[in-house]
Parts: C-alpha cells; structure tokens; sequence
C-alpha cells in the first residue's frame, strides 16, 4: 500500500493552511496524504470558533509572528520550533468508517511510532482532568493528547468535510513557553504565571531527549513511524497548476481576509 507524501518548505501561515484545505479538496478518492512543513515566520494559530480579542496584536507584532485560523477546532498554538504534520483521507477509504475519535487514535500511532524510534518515550494518553485556564492549546491537556514525561508534546486536530478527513498537528521540536503565553495574554502578569505553571505541562522532543536533533532527523523519524504502523510506503507527489490555484484562491479570499481571521 502506497500514500501519498508533500514535503513543503516553510511557508506563512496563511499559505500552510491553504495548502492543507487544498490537499482536502483536491486528493484523489480512497487515498491517504501525508504532508509534513515548517513555518516563516513564526505563526500564531487559532482554533476555528476561538475569539481573536484573545491574542495580543502587540506582542504579535513586536516579535515578528502571523496570525492566522484554522479550519479545525482547539485553541491557538504558536507555530515556531516545530515539525507539523497534516494528513488527509479521501472517500471511501476505510479509515472513514471510524468515528472522529477512533481515526484520531489510529492516526497518532504513527506519529508516536517515529518518537520511539527516535529514543522519545511518547504515549498517546488521557491527561488530568484540570487544566490551565488560558487560550493556549498546549497549555492546556486534553484527552488525546501525545505525552513524554507526563507532559504534552504533540497537539493535534481533526475536521471531516464531504471531502473527508483532515487532520494536522504539532510535535514540538523546542519550545519558548514565555513567548507562547505573550500572544495569547494581554496582562504581563498573567502571562508570566501561566507560563510558570506551564512548564509543568509542556514539553519538547530535545527536552525528552536530552540532546538536539533537527527538524530533517524528526522528519525521517516520523514517515518511518507512519510506515511501521500502517505497512505502507511514500510517493513524493508532483504538484500541479489546478493545486497551485485552489491553494492561491484559499489563501487569499479566506486565511489571509479579515473576515475569516478577525470576525470571530
């Protein structure tokens, strides 16, 4: 069995994201795409009903980051020191069958897989009912999470359409906590006591390590992961004009407008 592979260069937010939805509306049917990208600059992303008055444009523009929003749910994750994945599943393959829940699962073991093979004791596990009262994603553990140590590592989401299934998710390489919670507190206070207690509940691949690895090596690591879980191999697919529009159309007339991002 064979699924499809983009690997992208960094890109602005505005355009990772047109790029997932396109992979979206123009896969072939009964097929899996994997895309793994990076992000330039740094970019703040929302959750699709979360309130933009939550983010501090002041910070935002003072340490040089996008703001963009997603088309799946969650709370908003700063894009920066990390390898992000997306993977979509097209009609009528048999992972649609699942319910949200069931593919999520299914789906994570690959991306658990290529952590433990790159010497990361992850787990996807259920997390402490409490949480951290803020608008941050990481800082806040849910359900089905990807852990190491007893904190969060990877945070992902999923939507399905008539096209099917999109999911996308972040596996921090490194992280900057204290940034994190400067874009998403408007009280300097606030920001540094969230950030404080986050550090309990955050975490990142070189952390858990204890030594660096780049973002080629976790890259490798996770295609290999997906490949041990699923029995499948890659095919690096060739992008094509008809993508190239509908990726232009997305990012322009809906992650880049206004009306998408801020009227919410």
């Amino acid at each position: 069995m064979t699924w499809r592979y983009y690997n992208t260069a960094p890109m602005r937010g505005a355009r990772n994201m047109a790029y997932d939805e396109a992979m979206l509306k123009t896969a072939p049917p009964s097929s899996v795409t994997l895309r793994t990208y990076t992000w330039k600059p740094a970019c703040l992303s929302l959750g699709c009903f979360q309130k933009y008055s939550e983010v501090n444009l002041g910070k935002v523009k003072e340490n040089g980051f996008d703001v963009v929003r997603r088309s799946t749910g969650g709370r908003a994750v700063l894009h920066d020191k990390e390898l992000t994945y997306s993977i979509v599943i097209t009609p009528p393959h048999e992972i649609l069958n699942m319910n949200v829940l069931g593919s999520y699962y299914l789906l994570c073991e690959g991306i658990v897989s290529g952590l433990n093979s790159l010497g990361v004791d992850a787990a996807l596990k259920k997390s402490d009912d409490r949480e951290l009262s803020t608008p941050s994603c990481f800082a806040a553990p849910t359900f089905n999470d990807i852990e190491s140590g007893g904190k969060k590592l990877v945070g992902s989401a999923q939507m399905r359409a008539k096209e099917g299934l999109l999911q996308h998710g972040s596996i921090l390489l490194d992280v900057d906590i204290k940034k994190l919670f400067d874009v998403v507190s408007k009280d300097e206070n606030q920001s540094s006591r969230l950030a404080e207690a986050a550090k309990t509940k955050i975490t990142s691949v070189n952390e858990q390590l204890g030594f660096r690895v780049g973002f080629e090596q976790l890259k490798k690591n996770i295609l290999n992961g997906f490949s041990d879980s699923f029995s499948v191999g890659f095919e690096e697919v060739t992008l094509d004009g008809d993508f190239f529009a509908k990726v232009d159309d997305l990012e322009k007339n809906k992650y880049n407008s206004a009306a998408w991002t801020e009227n919410r």
